[in-house]
């Protein structure tokens, strides 16, 4: 992993590595950074700096605390993961009552991962802010989030913000398909994936294999002559995607995807040959620009913990009864 973010997130790990020298750590950070970005892999390996037997100034990965961590065999460091489900009041209060003991390694130093803080309520937010407004010593929290915009101010005002970049598209699509992914799911996945290896991985994942069929369920009912998207939603799409929050998220970031390509298209962008030669299945019926424009507030309803058959209702019915469709 070390190797991967130094030739992927040079300028995070620098910044981080001078304050580990300089003994002038921030008592909380978070990390930034778009759809498929390495965000909880950083996090890790930047806990695993903090908690290093020989850093130099970041982790060696070879000493016996990194590989404990990697076992997930490490009391003093805690990791949350907001990506697959809301992160609710009572799990932070869990983590607070954690932290208020003793540290069980010599080290004495407690570190927190909390992946995707915009999937959290907001009393879970503020009872991390209370946590975050009286640190202890020796404790150290590593957020990171997508979506920058849903997250407190008030959090991000305490919290060191170090920026991720997302790696060239089309330089994980070839690492992907050379590790043997399909092709039309390395270029489906590229746009929000960090490595190829990331892409072989989530190409694995049920939530993924519900999100495409969906996602192609939309564009095969868009190119027909009189297409329902009502009663798709409700029949199709829920079914596909089975309640899953993952799942959902996958869903739109392809039905994102797949509309930017398409309206790159429209204005006669350039775009690789491979892609007119492989994924002309990629075009829809559907008008990319008013699907674009209905997707922040879809994405803000899932985030918030709304039902995903009422947003998967609610993008249905926005496609039926608007008839927003190139024809």
């Amino acid at each position: 992993m070390r190797e991967y973010l130094e030739a992927t997130q040079k300028v995070a790990l620098k910044t981080f590595g001078a304050a580990i020298r300089s003994k002038r750590l921030s008592h909380a950070y978070i990390l930034v950074g778009e759809e498929g970005t390495p965000l909880k892999e950083t996090a890790l390996f930047l806990a695993k700096s903090i908690l290093c037997d020989h850093p130099d100034p970041l982790a060696d990965e070879e000493c016996l605390t990194c590989k404990r961590i990697d076992a997930n065999n490490y009391p003093d460091l805690y990791i949350m993961d907001g990506s697959s489900d809301s992160l609710k009041k009572e799990a932070i209060m869990d983590l607070v009552a954690g932290f208020q003991k003793t540290p069980l390694e010599k080290k004495g130093i407690l570190v927190y991962i909390i992946n995707r803080v915009e999937g959290m309520t907001v009393s879970a937010e503020n009872a991390l802010l209370k946590f975050l407004e009286e640190p202890s010593d020796n404790t150290y929290a590593i957020l990171t989030t997508a979506n920058v915009t849903r997250v407190l101010p008030t959090i991000l005002s305490r919290a060191e913000a170090i920026r991720l970049v997302l790696p060239n598209r089309q330089a994980v699509e070839k690492e992907a398909i050379d590790l043997g992914v399909d092709p039309k799911d390395a270029f489906l996945l590229s746009p929000f994936s960090g490595s190829g290896r990331q892409i072989l991985e989530t190409s694995k994942e049920d939530d993924y294999e519900g999100a495409k069929a969906a996602y192609m369920a939309l564009l095969e009912e868009s190119k027909k002559e009189n297409p329902h998207y009502a009663a798709l939603g409700t029949n199709r799409l829920l079914a596909l995607i089975n309640r899953s929050l993952p799942s959902l998220r996958l869903f739109f970031n392809l039905l994102e995807w797949g509309s930017r390509y398409h309206l790159y298209q429209k204005l006669g962008e350039d775009l690789p040959v491979m892609a007119y030669d492989v994924y002309q299945g990629l075009d829809s019926g559907l008008d990319p620009v008013y699907v674009l424009g209905l997707l922040p507030g879809l994405r803000q309803s899932a985030e918030a913990g709304v039902y995903v058959n009422l947003i998967l209702d609610e993008l249905s019915y926005q496609l039926e009864y608007g008839k927003h469709s190139v024809q």
